[in-house]
């Protein structure tokens, strides 16, 4: 997507090969509920992230860069070179073994942020092309929507707002009761006066 070199002077490579599992739905993507200590997938625990076609996350330490894994496959995973052909065979000479980080968050100038009052810049990075399509971000059965809200959240840097529990058509805004009937009253009322 022209990023690479970008993601490179921050330390992140994206490697070649497909990740690939037994942990799967369809057969095609891989089921992931293992999430990192991040606020952006803090709310998701007990759901599961769907990837389809997604690409190993590997991190080289870089001065004043923090990196979070925030999904992490489990030890039966591994890189496929050659996922167009099956069935799939780990070659353990060349392929990658799990735990393998398809989604991942770093902050750049985090400990200058204190002394020199500046936000660190943040970016969330997800190896799956398709992960933010429709099928994926209105299935009931993972928490792909969850995890795109939470992660622009963040990036914005406000508190996560999704939950893996909320119904597919419930947006979640994290108003009390009093704070909604106060919105309401104002919509209602203060705007069209």
């Amino acid at each position: 997507s022209g990023v690479a070199s970008l993601l490179a002077r921050r330390g992140l490579t994206i490697s070649p090969f497909a990740i690939v599992s037994p942990k799967t739905v369809n057969g095609a993507d891989v089921r992931v509920t293992a999430f990192g200590a991040h606020p952006v997938v803090r709310p998701l625990a007990g759901g599961a992230l769907l990837f389809a076609g997604a690409n190993p996350i590997a991190f080289s330490p870089v001065a004043n860069v923090s990196f979070t894994p925030l999904a992490e496959t489990g030890p039966e995973s591994w890189g496929e070179s050659e996922p167009g052909e099956l069935p799939w065979v780990r070659d353990v000479a060349r392929e990658p073994g799990g735990p393998l980080v398809p989604a991942a968050a770093i902050e750049c100038g985090a400990a200058q942020a204190d002394d020199l009052a500046f936000k660190p810049a943040r970016a969330v990075v997800v190896a799956d092309p398709a992960f933010a399509l429709n099928g994926p971000l209105v299935s009931r059965a993972n928490a792909n929507r969850d995890f795109a809200v939470n992660a622009v959240a963040w990036l914005a840097g406000i508190d996560a707002a999704g939950a893996s529990s909320a119904a597919s058509d419930v947006l979640v805004t994290g108003m009390d009761r009093d704070a909604f009937v106060r919105f309401a009253a104002e919509t209602i009322l203060a705007f069209p006066l």
